[in-house]
């Protein structure tokens, strides 16, 4: 019965962490809840019965395995789901969980859990997403897509894309920096996600082709230029990407080709874009983060 699962595993939530037992109760009941919510789809029920409060108090275990799954199961409540957003924001979810990604002694499981749980809850909603950007969460993802490895590099690549197509003042922003004085060119983040077109892992280049269509599809062409002009390099890459690309697909046309076409034609200036603010994008949806 997933109701009498649900009741136990919140009940063992809420023993002390100053027994091991306890501890491996408590990560078994979070397994437990993150299996039912995947599957069921029981965001809500588990919040009914008073259940999702103390998982968020779990981000703040000093046991790394707890704050690992806490996180994964905070992101399965709230993917997509504004009504269990609000309820995690409530709970303060979002400084913790950015307070678990900053810390870069953390495990690189527990941070990537950390940030795939912060995507899930700010998508959308400009004002946590500048807060995140603000509060450390823009130079850890610098350094995420420089150094890290592959997984929390994907993760960092995806959450850019996503809030640079959502929020039009970080994409002001992004392009003022590259476009402003000589001394702040490169200081912010569009040099590192252009670097990483050399990356070997395939995920981070289509991500990184997403970032790049979401930051500049909508803007004039003067102003893409002067990115053509400044990143010399980058449409030959991309060129280089979309011949490779072809050569692997065999002749047939799929998602990461018709991407890479996007943002050549974009760059070329002979892609027709949609007004700024139209909400038409000429890009593909984005994958999961």
């Amino acid at each position: 019965n997933t109701t009498d699962v649900f009741r136990s595993s919140i009940e063992n939530l809420f023993l002390s962490e100053d027994r091991e037992d306890h501890v491996t109760l408590k990560l078994s009941a979070l397994e437990n809840l993150a299996e039912r919510v995947e599957a069921l789809d029981l965001a809500d029920g588990l919040h009914n019965l008073g259940g999702f409060k103390p998982v968020v108090e779990c981000l703040s275990s000093s046991h790394p395995r707890l704050r690992l799954k806490a996180a994964e199961v905070v992101a399965l409540c709230v993917q997509n789901y504004e009504p269990m957003k609000q309820v995690a924001l409530g709970f303060g979810a979002l400084p913790t969980l950015a307070s678990i990604y900053s810390n870069r002694t953390e495990g690189e499981e527990t941070r990537s859990k950390a940030l795939h749980a912060i995507s899930a809850l700010v998508k959308g909603n400009v004002t946590q997403e500048l807060w995140f950007i603000h509060n450390g969460g823009l130079a850890n993802l610098r350094v995420d897509i420089q150094i890290g490895e592959v997984k929390i590099r994907t993760k960092a690549l995806f959450f850019l894309s996503q809030i640079l197509r959502s929020n039009q003042m970080l994409r002001v922003a992004f392009l003022q920096i590259e476009n402003g004085k000589k001394e702040l060119q490169g200081k912010g983040v569009i040099p590192e996600i252009i670097q990483n077109l050399n990356f070997p892992d395939p995920q981070v280049k289509e991500f990184v082709v997403e970032a790049l269509i979401s930051l500049l599809e909508y803007e004039p062409s003067a102003k893409i230029k002067s990115i053509s002009k400044q990143f010399p390099e980058l449409l030959g890459s991309l060129e280089t990407r979309l011949a490779a690309l072809q050569k692997e697909s065999e002749g047939e046309t799929n998602g990461e080709i018709i991407q890479t076409e996007t943002l050549i034609q974009i760059l070329k200036g002979s892609r027709g874009r949609a007004p700024q603010g139209s909400g038409m994008s000429v890009g593909g949806g984005a994958g999961q983060g």
